[in-house]
């Protein structure tokens, strides 16, 4: 197997391949990168699975908005050069750049599979979001999401203890001053000399790039928009580092999560990135459950 340049990456693929075994109708794999980025981890699905699965036909897709106000201009050019060196394929036709407010450039039910990477912690509207992953999801298929939720102790981003619990800018740049007074955050590591200017750049990025949710708000979204969700991978993701720091094998097919694993989630929210998994499960059927009586 490729080396995953990121856990993260790992991750997401076996949750992928645990959820999908067996249910890629004709050895075919579609799945979408939602909010892709610099396409690495695009780049290390595409190497990867055609290993694990031989012979299958693979499409694959990204996406990431435009409009979003923090990355470089051109980047997005970059990332289609770099997924082409990586890959040996031209990306240019599989890979969009959109508007926030855009629908999602792929037909309905088109896709088995839809992942992202440290997105969902910056989507400004979780109930869209939501809806075009319904939308573009075969029945069966399955959307993975590793990120931050709100619980989370210390912010990400920043390495600011609570920092996204404020909900005022004003709160949130006294936060992120203190901590670093105190040592605590990136601020020295950013080679930044004004702590002021820092603070209130930084409180601004929190209060319009990111929008932290709850555990509850998000599956109420997902319910919304027809989907199933459990956190219960959530576990699977901490025990891979330790696999990694022990120098362990990586295993790409986790086993069946069970009551143990969503209680563990509910603690591990605390502590870092969380896995969110949506299904969109269409088996129940009144006819078929609730048949007319024979006349």
């Amino acid at each position: 197997m490729p080396a995953a340049l990121s856990l993260t990456h790992q991750h997401i693929l076996a949750v992928v391949e645990s959820e999908l075994a067996g249910r890629s109708p004709g050895g075919r794999l579609s799945l979408l990168d939602a909010g892709c980025g610099d396409g690495l981890l695009l780049g290390y699905l595409a190497r990867a699975l055609p290993i694990l699965r031989p012979g299958a036909e693979l499409d694959l897709h990204g996406f990431d908005v435009g409009d979003h106000g923090v990355q470089q201009a051109g980047y997005f050019d970059r990332t289609i050069a770099d997924l082409d060196a990586a890959t040996g394929v031209s990306w240019r036709e599989r890979l969009a750049l959109i508007s926030e407010r855009d629908p999602w450039p792929y037909a309905d039910a088109s896709l088995d599979a839809v992942v992202s990477n440290q997105v969902l912690e910056h989507v400004a509207d979780h109930g869209r979001f939501f809806a075009e992953t319904a939308r573009v999801l075969r029945p069966g298929g399955v959307s993975v999401h590793l990120f931050p939720l709100g619980h989370v102790a210390v912010e990400p981003h920043l390495h600011v203890p609570f920092a996204h619990w404020f909900g005022g800018s004003d709160a949130i740049a006294d936060a992120i001053r203190w901590s670093n007074r105190l040592g605590i955050g990136r601020f020295r590591a950013a080679a930044e000399t004004d702590l002021d200017r820092y603070a209130r750049a930084h409180a601004d990025f929190l209060v319009r790039f990111t929008n932290y949710r709850t555990m509850a708000t998000l599956i109420a979204e997902a319910k919304r928009a027809k989907l199933h969700a459990t956190f219960r991978y959530t576990p699977h993701y901490y025990t891979a580092k330790l696999r990694a720091m022990a120098g362990k094998p990586a295993r790409y097919r986790y086993a069946v999560p069970g009551a143990l694993h969503g209680l563990a989630a509910m603690a591990l929210r605390y502590v870092s990135s969380a896995t969110l998994v949506l299904r969109k499960d269409e088996s129940y059927s009144l006819p078929a459950l609730h048949p007319e009586p024979v006349p």
